[in-house]
């Protein structure tokens, strides 16, 4: 959990390019108020070591931004 100030916020949003949030922060009355944020990274492995392949590739997790291979890559 991440917490900011109210402008510190406000300028993460900008610099992300978040104006959707900005608006809504301004349309609520919410600009001037700190936030929290639930902050976490996903990690999904592309590679496979050894003769043995299988199919976790292509498992779908549901993340806003995913990679999603074709095939199981073969170096």
């Amino acid at each position: 959990m991440i917490e900011l100030d109210a402008k510190a916020f406000n300028d993460y949003l900008e610099h992300e390019g978040l104006f959707d949030t900005i608006k809504e922060r301004e349309e609520n009355g919410s600009l001037d108020k700190d936030a929290k944020e639930n902050y976490s990274k996903h990690v999904k492995p592309l590679l496979q070591v050894s003769d043995k392949r299988t199919k976790g590739f292509n498992t779908v997790f549901g993340y806003p931004v995913e990679l999603l291979l074709l095939a199981t890559p073969i170096i």
